[in-house]
């Protein structure tokens, strides 16, 4: 009787674990059907000529095509071939082209404008897993680069010489999850081991010219999102209102940077640098949340007429924004934080305003954190705001209460510190 529960029960276990092994199966059809819903999901038309290889799908001339009206704008994307193969155990490798264009065309308040851009990645490795309702997919590369090929403004093509920019990555990895569902959810993990990027223009008629470069090193990205189906892409006021959602969180361990310029006045340049920093954003119908922070931050500036490069340094800032988006009759939190800690100025900077020496010269500190209600009456990703000409069209809602949590502020030898409440009645706008 032991031995017969025995091997029943081992028999139990093996069907268990085939039948696991079968579920988490997804064929190269499979992927590239998915990958056609998610992108026409996002408001893109996909054409392409498919294949069956035999072993999986192969698709020639790939373009994915986005058009909105407000502003006008279209955006393409090209691929020659995507190659989808089944590797037999369930799991589907893709091969993308080593190098693919993207285009943007559009129209503003100045004119129509053209934009063209490469993107290129080598040591490609891209893995698709799981299976059609929860897809996985693993992405590494040696390095990856969207190089500025050319712009052209008003029928005026600008060449290399006036305008060029470039953007790499080394060392990528990206992880990503799609579960399928209304809303459909993604989750991303992506890694770097260095992202660098340089960007310089010059004006034709003047002579004047910029150039803006820097570096971060050990790069990571978390990021989700839940993205409802059948909506329109260029309404992000109704797709909010659907249901879409999302936030991330980019991370690095250190950075630097430089941005210069000549002109008419002389040469400007500052420089940076920081011992690490990170940025936080959400968005959903609750509203949108803005956290950065940066620490070991060091900088130096060179202004016309003025040789002698001024600088100083921070042991730590940030900068928080919560800020609802979505109108509705009942009142919203918003919030607004500063934080600059341990700020030194060179003592060159303090000696312009005190030659003297007699004010201490401590680090000085600055610490906000303001919290408060509102109503709004507008969405505010509404198109209809931004073309608001009357003044009383521009408040799209009432403040209701605000309060100062904290205040801080330390410099020269002196301290402030505060609390405070307000609340506001909005049908009395002459007292407060």
């Amino acid at each position: 009787m032991t031995l017969f529960f025995r091997r029943t029960g081992y028999t139990a276990l093996a069907c268990l674990v085939l039948a696991q092994s079968a579920a988490a199966e997804i064929s190269a059809r499979e992927v590239w059907d998915e990958w056609k819903a998610y992108f026409a999901d996002f408001g893109y038309d996909v054409t392409a000529t498919e294949a069956d290889t035999g072993n999986g799908v192969r698709a020639s001339n790939v373009e994915l095509l986005f058009e909105a009206e407000d502003p006008v704008t279209q955006t393409r994307i090209s691929f020659a071939e995507i190659v989808l193969s089944d590797n037999g155990d369930g799991t589907v490798s893709i091969d993308l082209p080593d190098t693919f264009p993207m285009s943007i065309r559009g129209e503003d308040a100045d004119g129509p404008f053209d934009l063209d851009l490469t993107i290129s990645h080598s040591d490609v490795r891209m893995l698709a897993s799981g299976t059609p309702e929860n897809q996985i997919y693993d992405y590494a590369a040696s390095s990856m680069s969207v190089v500025l090929d050319d712009i052209t403004v008003e029928g005026d093509a600008l060449g290399s010489d006036a305008v060029s920019g470039q953007m790499v990555a080394t060392g990528m990895r990206a992880l990503s999850t799609m579960t399928n569902g209304d809303p459909r959810l993604v989750e991303q993990n992506v890694s770097a081991d260095q992202i660098s990027y340089e960007f310089q223009f010059t004006d034709p008629s003047s002579n004047d010219s910029g150039a803006v470069s820097g570096e971060v090193s050990g790069v990571t990205m978390q990021g989700s999102g839940n993205l409802p189906g059948n909506i329109d892409p260029s309404d992000p006021a109704a797709m909010i209102q659907a249901g879409m959602s999302g936030g991330g969180r980019f991370q690095y361990a250190s950075g630097q940077g430089r941005v210069s310029a000549t002109s008419a006045d002389g040469p400007f340049e500052m420089t940076t640098q920081s011992s690490g920093g990170t940025l936080a954003v959400s968005l959903g119908r609750d509203g949108v949340v803005y956290d950065l922070g940066q620490i070991g931050t060091v900088v130096s500036v060179v202004v016309p007429d003025f040789p002698i490069p001024l600088g100083g340094q921070m042991a730590e800032s940030g900068f928080r924004l919560q800020m609802p988006i979505s109108k509705s009759e009942e009142q919203q939190d918003f919030g607004l934080g500063l934080k600059l800690r341990g700020l030194q100025l060179d003592d060159i900077i303090w000696n312009m305003f005190d030659p003297g020496a007699v004010l201490p010269r401590d680090a000085a500190d600055l610490d906000i954190d303001l919290a408060g209600k509102a109503t709004l009456d507008q969405d505010l990703f509404d198109p209809a705001l931004a073309e608001a000409v009357r003044p009383e069209d521009m408040a799209p809602g009432e403040l209701n209460a605000l309060s100062i949590r904290s205040l801080l502020l330390s410099i020269a030898g002196a301290t402030v510190t505060g609390t405070g409440d307000f609340t506001f009645d909005n049908t009395d706008t002459a007292t407060f």
